[in-house]
């Protein structure tokens, strides 16, 4: 049976791509500015993954996501919480780690963004304890674990994959195959660029999604969702993608022995966002994305203009009062 988008899925799809988009762009601007001094690695380039994952995320069912070094994106498709995203990056007590984490260490476990660190991997094996505990205490509930190619080469991801196999755990395993591992091309690290290979290892079910098509990956991640829900066992899920900044910072990594810069203009076309608005227009119509640019642009001005007035009245006795409070309770 094939599956189709539905009209209220692709608007969801146009504004959370929007979204990260918007956010991640200001974050570069912020970045070449010097207004914070927090890295950023950015997803510009990859948010059809994150706004589709959006689509199917249930907070309601017990669902919970954990991220890695790259996740604004995976943390707005969850939260939809602008304001913390800008607020912790830019430094502010309004920040969802409260001024604490910075870019990679962004959390808000009560909307189910259970966090993310910069350790490569470090989270897939967190996924996979709190499926064991959503297969005791939901019916359906996901645990995600979001990583990229680079995290195959870590042997907890391996260990992961067969604790999931081996006891059924209903973990959605999703991997963001941008073929660099920091600076590296995948060809130079492993002996295929194909990850969910190691799906196929663990006896976990798989499928491979071209990460810039919007159906096939809108459809890869109901076929997985549907999998993991009903048969309360875990899916490998591999999307190939493309970041088109740099692994680190606003600049986009053009001259460093990559091979980026023949690679670059032929993705910048292939623009995921793009590709949502046009879908979006031609089902829809065209004043719907003019709506949902007008929203997203409100949207971020407000917080930004908030986070300059957070940023320069930030008081760190605020953090420490939080962190005793926290301690104490």
């Amino acid at each position: 049976m094939m599956i189709e988008i539905t009209e209220r899925h692709l608007l969801h799809m146009l504004k959370i791509a929007s979204m990260i988009r918007g956010c991640e762009e200001a974050l570069a601007s912020g970045s070449e500015q010097k207004l914070f001094q927090s890295p950023v690695h950015l997803s510009i380039g990859q948010e059809l993954i994150s706004a589709s994952l959006s689509c199917f995320f249930e907070k309601t069912y017990g669902d919970k996501v954990f991220g890695n070094h790259r996740s604004h994106g995976h943390y707005l498709a969850v939260t939809e919480d602008v304001v913390g995203l800008i607020h912790e990056v830019f430094g502010g007590y309004l920040g969802c780690s409260k001024n604490l984490g910075g870019s990679m260490h962004i959390s808000n476990a009560e909307l189910g963004f259970e966090g993310s660190v910069p350790i490569v991997s470090a989270t897939v094996p967190l996924a996979v304890g709190s499926a064991i505990w959503i297969k005791d205490y939901t019916d359906s509930g996901v645990s995600i674990a979001a990583f990229g190619d680079g995290a195959v080469e870590e042997g907890v991801f391996h260990e992961s994959l067969n604790l999931a196999s081996q006891w059924d755990l209903p973990v959605l395993f999703l991997c963001e195959n941008n073929v660099f591992s920091s600076h590296m091309h995948v060809s130079e690290r492993q002996p295929s660029g194909v990850m969910s290979r190691f799906g196929l290892a663990n006896q976990i079910e798989f499928e491979t999604v071209d990460g810039n098509d919007v159906v096939d990956v809108y459809r890869g991640m109901s076929r997985a969702f549907s999998h993991i829900r009903q048969k309360r066992k875990p899916f490998f899920l591999e999307c190939n993608t493309y970041r088109l900044r740099a692994h680190v910072g606003p600049t986009r990594d053009q001259d460093i022995g990559l091979h980026r810069s023949m690679e670059l203009p032929e993705y910048e076309k292939n623009d995921v966002l793009d590709k949502i608005r046009g879908l979006v227009s031609v089902r829809l119509g065209g004043s719907r994305v003019v709506e949902n640019d007008m929203h997203i642009r409100e949207l971020l001005e407000e917080a930004l203009a908030e986070a300059a007035i957070s940023r320069e009245s930030f008081d760190i006795n605020e953090t420490y009062r939080y962190l005793e409070f926290s301690n104490d309770n």
